[in-house]
């Protein structure tokens, strides 16, 4: 088995492994523990870095994080001036925030274009 094979597994496994714990969590739990914020930012990178692995070369990898990061400032812009998808602001929930928007959109915007 090569390096890229286990590293491939370690992140869809890491990745497996917070998607059982969302669910878990949102089945058992009436709220999500304070310590575990950190959990679906977590999920989000991890999602994205598997499209990202998975990719069929590195053209489309780079621009997928290029449009991920496009999709992140279109969120900025939102946040800032109501355009393009009206006025609105984000909680706390996901952390960390650069200008106002959490990073984690970025692969959001990602996972949703590819």
């Amino acid at each position: 088995m090569n390096v890229n094979n286990v590293i491939k597994k370690i992140f869809l496994g890491t990745y497996i492994i917070l998607w059982i714990g969302g669910i878990v969590s949102y089945v058992f739990l009436t709220t999500l523990p304070k310590e575990a914020t950190w959990a679906a930012p977590a999920f989000l990178f991890f999602a994205a870095i598997n499209v990202l692995i998975e990719s069929d070369n590195i053209k489309n990898s780079l621009t997928l994080l290029i449009i991920g990061l496009l999709g992140f400032g279109a969120e900025v812009l939102g946040v800032y001036t109501g355009f393009p998808f009206g006025s609105y602001y984000y909680s706390d929930a996901l952390t960390p925030k650069l200008f106002g928007v959490p990073f984690a959109l970025t692969a959001a915007w990602l996972i949703l274009i590819a």
